[in-house]
C-alpha cells in the first residue's frame, strides 16, 4: 500500500466559532481500539467524534505525525488561533 492515507469523521462535528471564547479540547490516539485497527478521538467542549483507521494504515507503517485545523471560511481572511495550557502525553505500548 503506497501513497498518502487519509481519513475521515462522520456524525455531528465539533465546530469552533469566531466567538473569541477559550474552549477544551483533546485528541487521543489508541492502536488498539476498534478492533487492532486504531482509533483517534477528538473531543471539544465535552463533544467528541471518532475515527476508527481503515484496514491498511497501520500494516502499511502510517505514522500520525501532525494534525490539521481547518475555517469553513473561503473568503481568503486569515485568523489568529493561540494555544495556551497545553499539555502533552505518551505511553508506549
Amino acid at each position: 500500500m503506497n501513497g498518502d492515507r487519509q481519513g475521515y469523521a462522520s456524525g455531528k462535528l465539533p465546530r469552533i466559532y469566531p466567538d473569541g471564547k477559550a474552549h477544551d479540547w483533546t485528541l487521543e490516539y489508541s492502536p488498539t481500539e476498534a478492533n487492532g485497527k486504531g482509533q483517534i478521538t477528538v473531543t471539544l467542549d465535552k463533544q467528541s467524534v471518532k475515527l476508527i483507521l481503515s484496514d491498511g494504515h497501520k500494516a502499511a507503517g502510517s505514522r500520525f505525525d501532525r494534525f490539521g485545523l481547518i475555517t469553513t471560511w473561503v473568503d481568503g481572511n486569515g485568523q489568529t488561533i493561540y494555544f495556551d495550557d497545553l499539555t502533552y502525553t505518551w505511553k508506549q505500548e
